[in-house]
């Protein structure tokens, strides 16, 4: 962790004041790197991303396979696990399913680099084969049906069965046990990796970001900014500390009880720790829940896989003032585009005038900016 929040302030001083903030992953650090000091502050998360979450306990009812190895596979898995009579289907998230076709297809993850050459996956040949065969699971009837016009009830879905497979970040794991395992009878949940497109082209994990977003700390006087870091040095508390503790459950008595050595929240707990502390940092990720222990081998084991098949983004911890900028305006188009051809209301070829525009206003200056970047660091 290079340090020149406070630019007079040497890298052993820095970790002897702010020890936590050292201790998160040089990974989460790298984005908030800019022209060899540090300008903002990671949330950090797990490079192995999230898997696509699976309610056993609903594939097991219908004696499915729940770890399909092709797309064809899965494809039939869907077609098997959907149920519009109990009001059950194997999807809910169109943007999420998207992305876990792109991954069965080895495509690349936002950016693909070759010889300092920076490819967007808008502009690959997997983007509009993904296209297709979210079409494909459209008109097979497996998607639910509010997926294109709901946003936000996707977890609901999951949690309550209306969804049997959902792809989501690997946090979610311990809330959906959480939130939904009081109310959901027998809730069994288990992990798929992306099956491969076919036997000649094998699938990849997108490594996840390694972190959620940066902070951004305010130019002030050096004592505010001394202030500002001792406060979230304090949030970045690792595990097993009394600060993690505290941060995670509360006080003992109305936050938590213990069961042994284990934390359990309590209601008073489970709503004050609520607070979106986690959003200004965070320590680094930790597989541990007391309710339900037996998961944390299940997680563990979907990391030791999840590692062996990451693709990574080689732009994340570069920048480009033209993504900065433009990104969220033109996702927002694509975002509306690729549900609409998902659903047979665009076509193909909109799709690919999109991407023709994209390029022209931004998309092509934000490759020039990249590779520029890619060239002087690396």
């Amino acid at each position: 962790m290079p340090c020149c929040f406070i630019q007079s302030k040497c890298w052993s001083s820095c970790r002897r004041d702010y020890p936590f903030l050292a201790n998160i992953p040089t990974d989460s650090w790298l984005p908030c790197v800019r022209n060899g000091g540090i300008y903002a502050l990671p949330m950090p998360r797990p490079v192995s991303s999230g898997p696509t979450f699976t309610r056993l306990d609903l594939l097991r009812k219908k004696d499915l396979d729940p770890d399909p190895k092709t797309w064809r596979e899965f494809f039939q898995l869907c077609k098997d696990a959907t149920d519009p009579d109990a009001h059950q289907y194997a999807l809910g998230d169109p943007t999420t399913t998207w992305n876990l076709l792109m991954q069965m297809m080895g495509a690349p993850n936002w950016w693909r680099e070759e010889n300092g050459r920076f490819t967007h996956y808008y502009e690959t040949e997997e983007c509009g084969q993904a296209l297709d065969a979210g079409l494909q699971l459209t008109k097979a009837g497996v998607m639910h049906p509010d997926a294109f016009s709901v946003v936000g009830k996707f977890k609901d879905w999951f949690g309550n069965g209306q969804i049997v497979m959902h792809p989501d970040g690997p946090a979610a794991w311990n809330d959906f046990c959480t939130v939904y395992g009081p109310v959901a009878k027998h809730l069994d949940i288990g992990y798929q990796m992306p099956p491969d497109w076919d036997a000649s082209t094998p699938a990849g994990q997108w490594q996840g970001r390694a972190n959620y977003a940066t902070l951004i700390i305010k130019k002030a006087p050096e004592a505010r900014i001394k202030q500002i870091l001792r406060a979230v040095n304090a949030l970045a508390a690792p595990f097993g500390t009394d600060g993690y503790l505290l941060r995670k459950y509360g006080v003992r008595g109305p936050g938590h009880t213990l069961e042994g050595t284990d934390p359990i929240l309590t209601p008073q707990g489970t709503a004050e720790v609520t607070l979106p502390t986690g959003f200004a940092t965070d320590s680094p990720f930790t597989l541990y829940y007391p309710p339900k222990p037996e998961i944390v081998p299940v997680q563990y084991a979907f990391q030791k896989e999840a590692v062996k098949k990451l693709v990574p983004n080689p732009a994340e911890a570069l920048y480009s003032a033209t993504d900065s900028e433009m990104s969220k305006l033109f996702g927002l188009g694509f975002e509306s585009l690729r549900k609409g051809v998902m659903q047979g209301r665009n076509s193909r070829g909109e799709w690919d005038d999109a991407v023709r525009e994209w390029r022209k206003e931004a998309g092509d200056k934000m490759r020039a900016e990249y590779e520029l970047a890619w060239e002087t660091r690396y």
